[in-house]
């Protein structure tokens, strides 16, 4: 994955209506880039029509 640049990652947190501050918005970048490792595999499995279809609902900010 090539990494977001801060001026375009600064315009996709604007358009998301998220006001932050500049070491809030490096820690967001930073998880953004380590979630996407993680999850764009998942976009490139290439099912079947008869294929089990896995869905999955990560526990985001969720404290437990």
């Amino acid at each position: 994955m090539n990494t977001i640049n801060q001026s375009d990652f600064r315009v996709i947190c604007a358009k998301a209506g998220y006001d932050l501050s500049d070491c809030e918005r490096l820690s967001l970048k930073s998880e953004f880039e380590d979630a996407h490792r993680v999850i764009q595999p998942l976009y490139e499995i290439d099912l079947r029509e008869a294929e089990m279809v896995l869905k999955f609902y990560p526990a985001i900010g969720i404290d437990k």
